[in-house]
C-alpha cells in the first residue's frame, strides 16, 4: 500500500505549461509528467483552461494517489496569499491575462477534489532554486543563487532553503526585474542582465550579421557558434561578458556559495562561461548549470506544499 503524499507542481510559462505529481520525497512520479502549449497573449479565460488541463488530466489518471496540494511556479510576483499574481506586474503582455485570477478557486472548483487543496503560487526563478535545494545541485549549501535564462532572466535568492525577498541584501520581493531604474542599488542588475534573454541574444545576432542571419533563434546561434561562425560565437561573447558584469553587482551585495544556471539558454552556458567562471574564482563560489533544467521546477512548485 502506497502511504506517501503527493503534490502536482506545475510550472507555467511564456510558450508551455509544464505539470507533474511529485511524491513528498521529492520524486516525480512515473508517467506523472504533463507537457503542453500555452498561449501567452490568451484572454484570462484561455489562461485559466490551459492552467486547468493538467491538474484535470493527472487526477483522472492517478485517481487513488493522496493529491494534498498544489504548487504553481510563474513569471510576475504572487499576492501575499500565494494564488494569484498581482495586478499591475511587470513582465509585459507575457501571460497578462493570469493577473487577478484566482487559480485557488478555480482549480478547486473546476477539478472537485473531495476536500479543498492548498494552492501555492511562487515566482518561477524561485520554484527553480527550490527544486535545486531539495532534489539538485544546491542541496548541500546554504546560500544560493538561482539564474533561470529563456524568454527572460529570473534570479532568486535562498538561504537555508527559504526564498529571501526582504532583506538589505536583495532586491525589492527578491527580484531585479521588479526594481526601479531610480534605485541605484540594484540599477547595475537590472541593466546588464538585459543581453542574456532570448529576443536580446537573437537581436545582438542581427546586428552583427548586419540583419542578413535569418530568423535564427537560439538553439540556431548556439549551432552556429560551435561549428566556429564569427557573428554567433561573438553574440556569446558578448552574453558572457554582460552576465559577468551583472553578478559581479550582484555579488558586492549577496555572496553565496554557488550559483545554480536554469533555463533553456542555460543549455548553451559553455558558449559564455568564460568571464563569469573568472568571477566565480575571484568570489570564491562554484557555478554550475542544473541537470534538471525541466524538472527542477516542477519539484520546486511541489516543495511548496511538502517544504513551504
Amino acid at each position: 500500500m502506497d502511504f506517501k503524499k503527493y503534490a502536482i507542481g506545475l510550472d507555467v510559462g511564456g510558450t508551455n505549461i509544464r505539470a507533474a505529481l511529485v511524491s513528498n520525497d521529492g520524486v516525480l512520479v512515473d508517467g506523472g509528467l504533463y507537457t503542453n502549449t500555452i498561449n501567452q497573449f490568451g484572454t484570462k479565460e484561455e489562461l485559466a483552461q490551459s492552467i486547468i488541463a493538467p491538474v484535470v488530466y493527472l487526477k483522472k489518471k492517478f485517481p487513488v494517489l493522496d493529491v494534498v496540494g498544489i504548487g504553481i511556479g510563474m513569471p510576475g510576483t504572487p499576492d501575499p496569499e500565494g494564488c494569484s499574481i498581482k495586478d499591475g506586474n511587470k513582465f509585459s503582455k507575457k501571460l497578462k491575462g493570469v493577473a487577478g485570477l484566482n487559480l485557488k478557486n478555480v482549480l478547486n472548483q473546476t477539478a472537485t477534489w473531495t476536500h479543498s487543496l492548498p494552492i501555492k503560487m511562487e515566482n518561477d526563478a524561485n520554484v527553480f532554486i527550490k527544486g535545486e535545494a531539495w532534489r539538485g545541485a544546491a542541496r548541500d549549501f546554504q546560500r544560493v543563487l538561482g539564474i533561470t535564462m529563456g524568454t527572460g532572466m529570473g534570479i532568486a535568492f535562498l538561504e537555508d532553503n527559504q526564498i529571501i525577498k526582504e532583506r538589505f541584501d536583495v532586491p525589492k520581493n527578491g527580484q531585479i526585474w521588479d526594481t526601479s531604474l531610480l534605485d541605484s542599488r540594484w540599477l547595475g542588475p537590472k541593466i546588464f542582465q538585459q543581453p542574456v534573454v532570448k529576443g536580446n541574444i537573437m537581436l545582438i545576432y542581427r546586428l552583427l550579421k548586419f540583419f542578413r542571419g535569418g530568423k535564427a533563434d537560439v538553439k540556431d546561434i548556439a549551432e552556429r557558434a560551435l561549428n566556429g561562425e564569427r557573428a554567433a560565437v561573438c553574440t556569446f561573447k558578448i552574453c558572457d561578458l554582460f552576465l559577468a558584469l551583472m553578478l559581479k553587482s550582484i555579488l558586492k551585495k549577496f555572496r553565496p556559495e554557488t550559483i545554480v544556471f536554469g533555463g533553456q539558454i542555460a543549455k548553451s552556458f559553455s558558449l559564455f562561461n568564460k568571464c563569469t567562471l573568472k568571477i566565480a574564482e575571484k568570489y570564491r563560489f562554484s557555478a554550475v548549470v542544473s541537470q534538471n533544467i525541466d524538472t527542477a521546477p516542477l519539484i520546486g512548485a511541489a516543495s511548496l506544499i511538502f517544504n513551504p
